[in-house]
């Protein structure tokens, strides 16, 4: 399954907590180690919808509250194929940001 960077993220900061329950506060932390950030107006749009996607594919619970318009999702909790999932990305070995060279053609 692939997943973005910052739903990655998500997971890897539910499976490291000590809580059970991750705050989403915790989740705006990606955007520190980022190069190229977006608006930050969209900080927290970009999370939820992150949040959403992991939610539909079954790897967090959200807790939150209902108001008649929408929900709020104010907390995430790892589901067991999450947590399986988290351990994936935490165990895989990251890429190193080596840059090709090309030959020069003569």
């Amino acid at each position: 399954m692939k997943l973005s960077p910052l739903q990655q993220y998500i997971l890897k900061e539910a499976w490291t907590s000590t809580h059970q329950r991750v705050d989403r506060e915790a989740f705006l932390g990606y955007y520190t180690t980022v190069k190229e950030k977006p608006n930050e107006v969209l900080f927290a749009k970009i999370v939820t919808h992150s949040i959403e996607r992991l939610i539909d594919r079954r790897l967090v619970i959200g807790h939150g509250h209902k108001t008649p318009e929408k929900w709020y999702i104010d907390a995430v909790e790892l589901t067991p194929e999450g947590r399986r999932m988290a351990r994936t990305i935490v165990a895989s070995q990251p890429a190193l940001p080596f840059k090709r060279k090309r030959s020069k053609k003569k």
